[in-house]
């Protein structure tokens, strides 16, 4: 290598100096010194790479010794971390054994939670005391809904309420709560619960037998009425004095059948409010018509006989006779007061008779027809109020369909029931008062008809009287 070097050393120093003699022909000497200056210089620069490159490949023997070196060492330390990684996969192959069986473990305990759990939510919704414990529901609820892992707080929460529910149905609890009533509208009253076997409702001393209503988390009294002994136990449990009561072992299937009473109590309650104003038109209508029957019947009976004496007595008798005999009965009877009208204006002519007895049976109408007006403003209220009744029970009927669909026909049956009664309350209650009213007034009719009678029958006897006729004449 350095006989390859000095080689181009001098060939390159030849190719200067030949190159270089055109230029430097002026004096050759000098141009001689000049290039071995020139020469001198190169060979100095070639002494110096010479060197530079020697020292260079020192430099990179030394670091290709070290580089080798380090590729020994990591060379081994690679064959160290091999054998461990080899190690750790196999330590890894093992954990993902191990985990897959406890996975296996795991999902075994999460579908036996699961499982569990929906068990209980199905018991806790169709429990009689699910209503008034909605705080089982709702720990059980978060165990089913969730889709994470049941931690050992949600499970504990489980078996508290699968207990808690267990003590329930052996307990009698009686405690106020709400309830569905038979009208679909939310009542307030004290909820009897006899375990997980039956349950009644008490307001203002009725007694409701009680069906649960799962998908609503809710009573609803049920459309039937109970026995009168079973109200009797229900009430004892209630007041504290007995500790047993029915049970239903059907499961309410008992209580769904229940039949609705036929009393006049359960119709009313069922009719809702409006039952009693038509109930009071009715009492009032009834009033009105026997005093007025009484009344009128009695002046018809009078009136007959007296119409008689007026047609073969009155005109054998003098003035003051038959005016003696008619104040005396004045008070009591129409045709009376007509006759004596009559004979205090004996001495008139026809047209005064006439005009005082067309007063006379004026002022007794007023009289015979008294309350006749409201008995038949009556008989057209009480069935109005029943179509009111109607409308209102059927408002209350779509309220129920729009809260709770109508899937269910016994939450809507409130509200039909109340349409139904109150429109047959309020014609049975009307029909009666016009009918009464329509004899009263044929009776008020045929005893104007006798005054009427009495009248003329008064006017010709009066106007035939010999004295009539020569106080006529002077």
């Amino acid at each position: 290598m350095n006989r390859d070097c000095c080689f181009r050393m001098a060939t390159g120093v030849i190719f200067v100096v030949l190159t270089s003699v055109p230029l430097w022909a002026a004096t050759w000497p000098e141009a001689a010194s000049r290039a071995m200056d020139e020469a001198r210089n190169i060979e100095t620069d070639s002494r110096e790479t010479l060197e530079s490159v020697v020292n260079d490949k020192k430099a990179l023997s030394a670091r290709v010794s070290e580089l080798k070196k380090a590729a020994a060492e990591q060379e081994a330390g690679l064959a160290e971390l091999k054998a461990e990684f080899e190690a750790l996969l196999a330590e890894e192959e093992d954990q993902r054994q191990a985990l897959a069986e406890q996975e296996k473990d795991i999902l075994l305990i999460e579908t036996v939670t699961r499982t569990a759990a929906r068990d209980a939510q199905r018991l806790l919704r169709v429990g009689l005391s699910a209503p008034g414990r909605p705080e089982r529901s709702a720990a059980v609820r978060e165990i089913v809904e969730s889709e994470a892992m049941p931690g050992f707080p949600s499970i504990r929460g489980l078996a508290e309420a699968l207990l808690a529910q267990a003590e329930d149905s052996g307990q009698i609890s009686v405690e106020p709560g709400r309830f569905m009533g038979r009208d679909g509208m939310e009542h307030n009253g004290t909820i009897v619960r006899l375990g997980e076997n039956a349950a009644y409702a008490l307001e203002d001393g009725y007694v409701y037998a009680l069906i649960l209503k799962p998908e609503q988390g809710r009573f609803a009294a049920a459309a039937g009425d109970l026995p009168k002994q079973t109200v009797e136990s229900v009430l004892a449990v209630a007041e504290g004095t007995a500790l047993s009561a029915p049970l239903d072992f059907s499961g309410g299937v008992y209580v769904a059948n229940l039949k609705p009473g036929g009393g006049l109590e359960a119709k009313i309650r069922a009719g809702g409010i409006l039952v009693w104003p038509i109930l009071g038109i009715g009492l009032l209508g009834l009033a009105i018509g026997l005093e007025r029957l009484w009344s009128l019947l009695r002046i018809g009976t009078g009136n007959e006989r007296l119409l008689s004496r007026v047609r073969g007595w009155a005109g054998r008798k003098s003035l003051a006779q038959s005016a003696d005999h008619f104040e005396k009965l004045e008070a009591r009877s129409p045709i009376a007061r007509i006759v004596l009208s009559g004979l205090r204006h004996a001495e008139s002519s026809r047209e005064v008779l006439e005009n005082v007895f067309h007063e006379a049976i004026l002022k007794e109408i007023p009289r015979l027809e008294r309350f006749l007006p409201t008995l038949s403003v009556l008989g057209a209220i009480a069935p109005l109020l029943g179509l009111l009744g109607t409308v209102t029970g059927m408002i209350h009927t779509f309220g129920v369909i729009t809260m709770f669909g109508n899937s269910d026909a016994k939450l809507m049956s409130g509200g039909i029931s109340e349409a139904l009664i109150t429109t047959q309350l309020g014609l049975a209650v009307a029909i009666p008062i016009l009918f009464l009213h329509h004899v009263l007034e044929r009776r008020v009719e045929a005893i104007v008809g006798n005054m009427e009678e009495a009248g003329v029958a008064m006017s010709v006897v009066l106007l035939g009287r010999p004295e009539s006729d020569s106080e006529r004449g002077r």
